[in-house]
């Protein structure tokens, strides 16, 4: 039995992609699979043996310290392949091919660009940084087995450097579940995920008509004070939050809202990425309105459930909001267009044939 190790010093233990897409997966498919992750404890989770790491809550210290505890875990583990998931572990792929071990990198974000726009970076350095950055990622994945990344925009940024290389996008697709008869609230609109004032967080709050809508917040807010601002919006009676939400509990939001939100600012991470709660909107029969940018109109919306919006006025997303749910046979229509593309396409299981080719493809060398 061939055994791949994931290793992971910034996700959650049951991060959706890392844990129940790519572990989960893997366990079906016969793998022996290792997580090392932060956790309290040594065990077995659905199969996937979990090798803990301490929680670090200083960002410097973690960035100093986890990678090096994660390199001596992983080393002690006899693996086939070690799949790491965070930009912070590149100096640990790069000791672990020096003991020959086969290694992948897998990117879920453009972190040069997201350099630009981090708030706890000092501006005069941010750019500087960020194309330092830029080049120490593109420098040491030439020395990686594989690369993997999370959208096609992110695959472009590897397409010139070694050809021994293997590079793939494996997207963040949802995996297809029975849908369950839905039981709709009139005029519920849902929202989950980070709740940051980059994605829209005062917009939503704003756009909703208090007399006739509610809103239904799943996620946390960052930073904190965010939450605070919120709660003195005048709509803020019309808002149901839970800072978190997860395993099957949150299916039950799918089915009594009436559409999902995907809000995000005009930002180089956001522009060019495909956010992956659209497809979950889909996959549970939910229609979306999204931010009018290019990239996803052109990904999205041949699909036909979405419609789009400037994310930045809470007046234009109110009238479109007024307009969707005005007519509730079209979005239930919307809902099962979208449903189908995940259903026939933008689904896991053809994804999980791209990964399982990778790991043939390498473990063959």
């Amino acid at each position: 039995m061939k055994a791949i190790t994931h290793i992971t010093t910034v996700h959650p233990i049951y991060d959706t992609r890392i844990f129940k897409k790519m572990c989960g997966s893997l366990v079906d498919s016969s793998y022996e699979v290792n997580l090392i992750v932060t956790h309290n404890m040594a065990t077995q989770i659905d199969g996937v043996n979990i090798i803990p790491l301490p929680e670090i809550k200083n960002r410097f210290l973690r960035i100093i310290f986890k990678p090096c505890l994660a390199f001596f875990k992983a080393i002690h583990i006899k693996s086939d392949i070690y799949h790491f998931h965070d930009p912070e572990l590149i100096t640990m792929g790069l000791m672990l091919k020096l003991f020959r071990k086969k290694v992948i990198y897998d990117v879920h974000e453009d972190v040069s660009s997201q350099m630009l726009h981090k708030q706890w970076l000092p501006k005069i350095i941010r750019s500087p940084l960020s194309s330092i950055f830029d080049r120490f990622e593109k420098f040491s994945s030439v020395f990686f087995d594989g690369i993997v990344t999370a959208t096609p925009y992110i695959l472009a940024r590897f397409f010139k450097i070694s050809p021994k290389t293997k590079k793939i996008c494996i997207n963040n697709y949802p995996i297809v579940r029975k849908l369950e008869k839905p039981y709709k609230e009139k005029n519920h609109i849902l929202y989950i995920g980070g709740i940051t004032k980059e994605r829209a967080a005062l917009e939503m709050v704003q756009s909703i008509d208090a007399e006739v809508m509610q809103l239904i917040l799943i996620g946390p807010a960052y930073p904190e004070s965010l939450l605070k601002v919120l709660e003195k919006e005048k709509n803020w009676k019309n808002v149901e939050y839970l800072p978190s939400l997860y395993n099957n509990k949150k299916y039950a939001y799918f089915h009594k809202s009436s559409l999902g939100l995907c809000l995000f600012h005009d930002l180089p991470n956001h522009t060019r990425a495909l956010p992956n709660k659209i497809l979950e909107y889909w996959e549970r029969g939910l229609p979306v309105l999204a931010s009018d940018f290019s990239y996803w109109k052109e990904f999205y919306g041949p699909y036909g459930g979405i419609e789009f919006v400037d994310p930045t006025s809470s007046d234009k997303v109110n009238k479109k909001l007024k307009e969707m749910l005005s007519d509730p046979k079209k979005l239930s229509e919307m809902g099962m267009k979208g449903r189908h593309a995940v259903e026939k396409e933008l689904n896991w299981n053809n994804e999980l044939k791209k990964l399982l080719d990778l790991y043939d493809s390498i473990l063959s060398k």
